[in-house]
């Protein structure tokens, strides 16, 4: 998955100058992606709520479990999200090479 992905990149231990760029490229990456993200899964959010309030009431349960796997999408990208951003304030350190 993507973010498996990036959450390997971010947590890398830059020892090169090239590494360092790739990390800081990742972050720069994840933070630009995100209104595109935040909009996607807000509609998805969205469309879940909705198909909960017209649910038929034997479909309930299932409405209501899709919402909450929907809602979880969220809590994701926010997991990732988060450590981007404080790497990428982090790495306003000076920063030895050997």
């Amino acid at each position: 998955m993507l973010q498996h992905r990036y959450q390997e990149e971010l947590h890398k231990d830059p020892d090169t100058l090239d590494a360092l760029k790739h990390v800081l490229n990742t972050v720069a990456t994840i933070r630009s992606e995100g209104m595109t993200m935040e909009l996607k899964y807000s509609d998805l959010e969205e469309r879940f709520r909705t198909r909960v309030m017209y649910a038929q009431p034997q479909d309930l349960d299932h409405a209501n479990e899709q919402l909450v796997l929907a809602q979880q999408v969220c809590m994701q990208y926010a997991i990732q999200v988060v450590p981007a951003s404080v790497l990428g304030h982090s790495e306003h350190k000076t920063v030895h090479f050997s």
